[in-house]
């Protein structure tokens, strides 16, 4: 998934900028270096909170749509052959411990949205 590439990202950054101040900044600057450090941490877990924010915004509307039509794990998880019905179990917003891709939950929204008007 993307956001477990940019998560590996953001620690591998994390570790190697800890490594770069341990060992070739010099003593008395060393306070820089943890500067850097602490806020680099900072940046990666707001950038993080933001990601979980707007996943969470796209998971709430589409089991909104879902919900209207009377579609539960099962049914969503026809529509994607990527992940299963325990996978939208757990990426149902009460539950939250799995986050599809963005483009999975678009192209599931659009499709429920296309049964939604279709039922009108």
């Amino acid at each position: 998934m993307k956001t477990e590439w940019v998560n590996r990202f953001g620690v591998a950054i994390g570790i190697i900028v800890a490594i770069l101040i341990y060992v070739f900044i010099v003593d008395s600057l060393h306070w820089y270096g943890w500067l850097v450090e602490i806020g680099w941490l900072i940046l990666l877990q707001l950038f993080f909170d933001q990601r979980i924010r707007h996943k969470k915004r796209l998971l709430t509307k589409m089991w909104a749509l879902a919900e209207q039509l009377g579609y539960g794990d099962a049914e969503i998880a026809e529509l994607t052959p990527k992940y299963g019905r325990i996978d939208w179990q757990l990426a149902h917003t009460d539950n939250f411990q799995f986050q599809p891709s963005d483009v999975v939950i678009a192209q599931v929204t659009d499709q429920l949205e296309k049964d939604l008007e279709a039922r009108a």
